[in-house]
């Protein structure tokens, strides 16, 4: 439902036979009968469901109770709130991001609650995900960014209504906690290599 293509509709006579027959004269239209079709099946299995922001940028009126995921840009987390939908923020976090020095201290300094709304908009934000595609990921750096990124929204959901907290573990606490934690984690993984290196060697 994210990044659709309109060219593509256009290009298909059997689209363009359908949206005739409906009587769809647009292609944000369109889209938006189709959006509601798939709600309307998720409400008849009684299911909750979480649609990208693509279809609310084009205009297209979702349920109220649909659950919008803001992946473009942080900026865009107003708009969304000001028609009503409850989101979960993922732009801050994607993890396949790749960049030289210390990237990851970016993702610590973004505040799912730091932008101008009334006290019942903020309240529409209910959560963060941390995405991640593979075009510069595989099993060689999986690890390293999944350590280092997906703690940083689990740490600003966990002390947002903790002030006290979010004060007390600054950004080098919790940088210093991460290292120690990988540290474990490698030398624990190196150690269990080894042992079962030596068990094939012995069986």
């Amino acid at each position: 439902m994210d990044e659709a293509y309109p060219y593509c509709w256009q290009s298909n006579p059997n689209i363009s036979e359908f949206m005739e027959k409906e009587g769809i004269d647009d292609y944000g239209k369109l889209q938006e009968y189709y959006t509601t079709r798939v709600l309307a099946i998720m409400k008849k299995l009684n299911s909750k469901y979480i649609i990208w922001q693509d279809p609310i940028d084009d205009g297209v009126e979702a349920s109220p109770d649909t659950v919008v995921e803001v992946w473009r840009n942080f900026t865009d987390v107003p708009a969304v709130a000001a028609r009503g939908y409850e989101m979960i923020l993922s732009s801050c976090w994607y993890l396949n991001y790749i960049s030289y020095g210390q990237d990851w201290k970016t993702y610590y300094e973004c505040d799912p609650h730091s932008w101008n709304g009334t006290e019942e908009q903020l309240e529409l934000m209910i959560g963060g995900e941390a995405c991640m595609w593979h075009e510069y990921v595989d099993g060689t750096n999986l690890l390293p960014r999944l350590w280092c990124v997906s703690n940083s929204y689990i740490f600003l959901y966990t002390c947002y209504n903790n002030p006290e907290i979010f004060s007390r573990y600054k950004l080098p606490f919790f940088s210093t906690l991460v290292h120690q934690f990988q540290f474990i984690f490698f030398s624990t993984l190196f150690m269990y290599f080894i042992i079962k290196l030596n068990a094939n060697k012995r069986a």
